[in-house]
């Protein structure tokens, strides 16, 4: 779920595109999970989960970048301005 990686922080995520909500939840086996409006055409879903993920941070978006799985559900993504510390402390305020 969460790795640090020399300077940036990493996040691996599963997507769920054409949501009818946009939240990211945590599933029964400790995986996170994203759900998003978008649908995964044209790099639409992949912009949604960049906006998402750096309002829910608070980092700018050119800070987030996709590592791996571009074209999959489940996607890392790396933080360039972001501690894991602040991260964990984010994500346990935002999930329940």
């Amino acid at each position: 779920m969460l790795k640090n990686d020399n300077n940036s922080c990493r996040l691996t995520v599963k997507v769920s595109p054409k949501s009818s909500k946009k939240e990211l939840v945590m599933d029964k086996n400790g995986e996170l999970k994203l759900f998003l409006n978008s649908p995964p055409v044209d790099g639409k879903a992949n912009k949604e989960c960049i906006l998402f993920l750096s309002g829910l941070f608070h980092v700018p978006k050119t800070s987030i970048s996709i590592v791996s799985g571009e074209k999959s559900k489940i996607k890392v993504f790396s933080f360039s301005s972001l501690k894991e510390s602040e991260m964990e402390r984010i994500l346990k305020e935002v999930i329940k």
